[in-house]
């Protein structure tokens, strides 16, 4: 199996032809928001298996959302300020209620997506059933391997959500040294994106300290675009969680957007056909997530 991300200067990925059969043959106004009927989902499982090899594995228990998703381990230092949550922990079922609750098609995709996720407890913030906020990020070599903390479960939902949004993109072939496929931007040297200044780098909604290239920054909108939605579904399915802090959070994640979507209007190149349909989904999406969070 191929690693999860093997790119960079000198051994960036190319892509089969089976992947690319794969890509052009997708409907590129179903790629951007989770569907209903799982045709993004179809999609991305054989992008994922034509690019990286990824045949996901059966669930082994202990297991998350409804016996779909394996629950495993972390390896961390002793020393470390997260340690493995509890395979019993009570936030991992509400998180899955949650998130059946506010956004199904979201539910279904992560159930079918994620292989194994690795739950944390971050042991300098204190533990609620309802917090938000989280650490995440991938773990491992594997597609649809996942970290995140679980002392809110509001806030693993993010993470899970996140890095889940952060697989995808990479599986429809944007990341940071290549794009080819739906952008146009030139790509910049691996030496000014290591360093953060030069042409081709832009601002990031989330990255402040150095700039990023076009691919990380599409990136990181594609992943809080989602992770508003959850939020937002969450506040009307769940209004007893609808708190000042919870309406706080979501108007920042507005903010966020309309900085970054900014960004993407005065900077982003897109390939003619499938990256004109997948920006206008994009840019349609952004303009109703960033709306109903600034209410």
């Amino acid at each position: 199996m191929r690693a999860y991300e093997p790119e960079g200067s000198g051994n960036a990925w190319r892509a089969s032809e089976e992947y690319d059969r794969v890509h052009a043959a997708a409907d590129w106004r179903r790629m951007v928001e989770p569907q209903d009927d799982g045709y993004d989902t179809d999609v991305l499982l054989e992008l994922a298996r034509t690019r990286y090899g990824y045949e996901r594995d059966e669930p082994v228990y202990p297991t998350w959302l409804n016996g779909d998703v394996s629950i495993g381990t972390a390896e961390v230092p002793a020393s470390h300020h997260q340690t493995p949550a509890s395979i019993n922990h009570l936030n991992l079922a509400i998180a899955a209620q949650l998130l059946r609750q506010a956004w199904p098609a979201q539910w279904h995709q992560c159930a079918r997506l994620l292989e194994t996720v690795y739950p944390m407890i971050d042991n300098r913030i204190s533990v609620t059933q309802h917090g938000t906020g989280c650490s995440c990020g991938p773990y491992g070599t594997r597609w649809g391997s996942i970290t995140a903390t679980l002392n809110g479960g509001v806030g693993f939902l993010e993470g899970v959500i996140h890095e889940l949004a952060h697989a995808k993109m990479k599986a429809l072939g944007i990341s940071l040294y290549h794009w080819e496929k739906l952008l146009a931007n030139p790509i910049p040297s691996a030496e000014d994106i290591k360093r953060g200044d030069g042409p081709g780098l832009y601002v990031s909604m989330i990255r402040k300290d150095l700039k990023r290239p076009m691919g990380a920054v599409l990136q990181a909108h594609y992943v809080y675009i989602h992770v508003g939605e959850f939020l937002i579904r969450l506040r009307d399915a769940r209004p007893d969680l609808a708190n000042d802090s919870l309406t706080d959070w979501i108007r920042l994640q507005g903010r966020r957007m309309t900085e970054s979507l900014e960004t993407l209007e005065a900077h982003v190149q897109v390939t003619p056909g499938d990256g004109e349909l997948f920006l206008v989904a994009l840019h349609e999406w952004t303009a109703s997530v960033r709306d109903r969070a600034l209410a």
